[in-house]
């Protein structure tokens, strides 16, 4: 993995679809949920009914809601959307949600590879990254993953950092 690069992300908005789901439901083929999540964005072409989108070359996975509280019932649980980042938020069509991205600073990792496999191997790389880092930690409010059409194999993952 190549070593992250800090930056200040300004706010931004998107538009897509969401799952709640946690990294103990990831390790579980039957109640895993962000496969799904990406299957149903592709399959059903939801980048083509985005109102609105800022660039057709790219789309997001968003991660925020982040349940750190260990005495919760849901603790561990986030939203993941798929989507894609919009000039404006006013216009959100049935059956999606429209957030937005908080400024801040992020962490960028980049990887290469397939979509599908390249995803979990590097969260579990920032995961590693993090347990061993005094530098940085992170602020589990809100991260996101970045994809282009025209680079595929390519993520660039932002990490907000407190």
């Amino acid at each position: 993995m190549k070593e992250p690069q800090l930056t200040v992300v300004d706010e931004f908005q998107v538009v897509g679809i969401e799952t709640v789901t946690s990294d103990e439901r990831e390790e579980m083929f039957s109640q895993a949920r962000l496969g799904m999540l990406w299957s149903t964005f592709f399959s059903e072409k939801v980048e083509e009914k985005i109102p609105n989108r800022k660039n057709d070359q790219e789309y997001f996975g968003v991660y925020g809601d982040y349940d750190m509280e260990p005495t919760s019932d849901t603790y561990g649980q986030y939203t993941v959307d798929a989507c894609c980042e919009v000039l404006k938020i006013d216009e959100v069509p049935d059956g999606m949600v429209g957030i937005s991205v908080p400024s801040g600073n992020y962490l960028v990792f980049e990887f290469q590879g397939d979509m599908a496999d390249v995803a979990k191997q590097a969260w579990n790389d920032i995961m590693d990254f993090f347990e061993g880092n005094k530098t940085y930690s992170r602020a589990f409010t809100t991260d996101f993953e970045i994809y282009r059409k025209d680079k595929p194999g390519e993520v660039r993952i932002f990490v907000a950092v407190q």
